[in-house]
């Protein structure tokens, strides 16, 4: 107990925080952080921060059932914009698809096979839209 009649622990650094025990009561942490990479422990000391935090988890995706697996060749970038579009690679590889925050369907964005047509000018010089 401290002056203010409290239970808490100051624990400040890698030496106080290594003196604990898991709730297995094993072995102290500090034995534990010596030991192996391969040893799963639930907290690791950070050097770089000097704090006491989770282990880093690396995240397994599964596959959902009733789908087949990818190969490396369906494997294709997408990605979404601020106002929730979707733009992602098309089957052939030679252009992007755009899907619309609204749900319409899906539409060329660009390709590649058309880079070389060239759209008229109008007379006046200005913009003008591309014809269909």
């Amino acid at each position: 107990m401290d002056v203010n009649q409290t239970r808490f622990h100051l624990l400040h650094g890698r030496a106080d925080w290594g003196q604990l025990r898991l709730s297995d009561g094993t072995a102290a942490l500090a034995e534990l952080w010596q030991q192996p990479e391969g040893v799963d422990l639930p907290v690791v000391w950070d050097d770089t921060s000097r704090a006491l935090r989770l282990t880093s988890r690396v995240p397994l995706f599964r596959r959902a059932s009733g789908t087949e697996e990818l190969v490396i060749a369906q494997r294709r970038g997408a990605d979404r914009d601020s106002y929730g579009n979707w733009y992602w690679i098309d089957e052939a590889e030679s252009g992007i698809r755009f899907l619309p925050s609204g749900g319409s369907p899906a539409t060329e964005f660009w390709t590649s096979l058309r880079r070389d047509e060239r759209c008229a000018l109008p007379d006046d010089g200005g913009f003008a839209a591309k014809p269909a």
